[in-house]
């Protein structure tokens, strides 16, 4: 669970820098 818990959080970072780097472009 906790394996999992990290992998989703991961996941939600890189969505949101992606969000924020095209955002910014």
């Amino acid at each position: 669970m906790k394996k999992l818990n990290k992998v989703a959080m991961m996941f939600a970072v890189a969505a949101l820098a992606t969000a924020a780097g095209a955002q910014t472009r």
